[in-house]
Formats: structure tokens, C-alpha cells, sequence
């Protein structure tokens, strides 16, 4: 029997294993410990080399194994240059009074005297607010 210590990084974990037991034997047992459902998340590694499912406990330099745990997720899309700013921190603005709506009968008479009742005239075009002569 050979005793496997397993370093993670908040406790270290000791567990007997024989020599003709697999590394995938050592992650069912370790699951067991840390009360992980699925034993083939793990990723054990020893000085630094990655583990097979199928390679030996025999065969390690080292009885020291480090234990990895993958956490669940993906790539972050976006920019999270906004990520927990507090909606609402500017102060707020009052809105302000808007000026009031020309009628229909003013628009109507602003209609009919630029567009609808225009008389070309020879010569030069005069402003509106030019005096005639």
C-alpha cells in the first residue's frame, strides 16, 4: 500500500492506494472526498505533468498529486468596462418647460403666405420684411 498525498489549495488530503490501482481510481476516491458528483472534472497532475485516466499509480516519481477542480463557464462577451457601476449615480435633471406649439390656424397662415399664395415677380427676390417701394 502507498500512501497519496493531495495538495489543493486550501487543505492537503491523504489516501491509501495500491500499486496496481489507475490515476481515474484516485479521482473517484479524492470526488469522494471533496463531495464532487463527477469524478472525471478533476485533473490531477504530479511535478507539474498532467495525468492520464489510465496510467498507474506505480509509475509516479512522486507520491505528492495536485489536484485541479475546472469551474463551470465560458469567455465573457462585451465590454465590462461598465460591470457594477450603480445605475443612477449622476444626479438627476429636471426636465425643462418647452416652448408652446405653434396652433393650426397660425401654421396655416405661415403656410399660405410662404409656399401657396406666391406670385413670382420679375426681378430681384426681396426678404420678407423688406419694405416695398
Amino acid at each position: 500500500m502507498k500512501a497519496t498525498k493531495l495538495e489543493t489549495p486550501d487543505q492537503d488530503a491523504v489516501a491509501k492506494v495500491g500499486p496496481r490501482e489507475t490515476i481515474q481510481d484516485v479521482k473517484v476516491k479524492f470526488a469522494a472526498l471533496e463531495c464532487i458528483e463527477e469524478p472525471a472534472q478533476l485533473v490531477l497532475s504530479c511535478e507539474g505533468m498532467l495525468l492520464a485516466h489510465d496510467s498507474l499509480v506505480s509509475a509516479l516519481g512522486s507520491a505528492e498529486l495536485d489536484l485541479t477542480v475546472p469551474l463551470l463557464g465560458g469567455k465573457v462577451h462585451g465590454s465590462l468596462a461598465r460591470a457594477g457601476n450603480v445605475k443612477g449615480k449622476r444626479p438627476k435633471v429636471e426636465k425643462k418647460e418647452k416652448k408652446k406649439k405653434t396652433s393650426r390656424a397660425k401654421r396655416r397662415i405661415q403656410y399660405n403666405r410662404n409656399f401657396a399664395n406666391v406670385v413670382q415677380a420679375f426681378g430681384r427676390r426681396r426678404g420678407p420684411n423688406a419694405n416695398s417701394t
